[in-house]
């Protein structure tokens, strides 16, 4: 991921953590979703992704990482 890209997620973090920082804390994604990623890493590891899966895993990852940052800052 590319610096400007991380500085991107970073000022987002930031904004979204002094915003609603106990709501971002108790924030996790539905089931749904969950099993979703948890059945495309699965797949990806046993009989690998079609192109439109590897995209919507990706994507999945990205949205991971920036929960992360998100949630970092809240507890600073």
């Amino acid at each position: 991921m590319s610096i400007n890209v991380q500085i991107a997620i970073d000022e987002l973090a930031e904004l979204v953590a002094n915003k609603m920082p106990v709501e971002v804390l108790s924030f996790s994604p539905s089931d749904k979703v969950a099993a979703r990623v948890e059945g495309l890493v699965f797949k990806e590891k046993t009989e690998g992704l079609t192109e439109e899966e590897k995209e919507e895993l990706d994507t999945y990852m990205i949205l991971e990482q920036i929960i992360r940052s998100i949630k970092a800052k809240a507890k600073s």
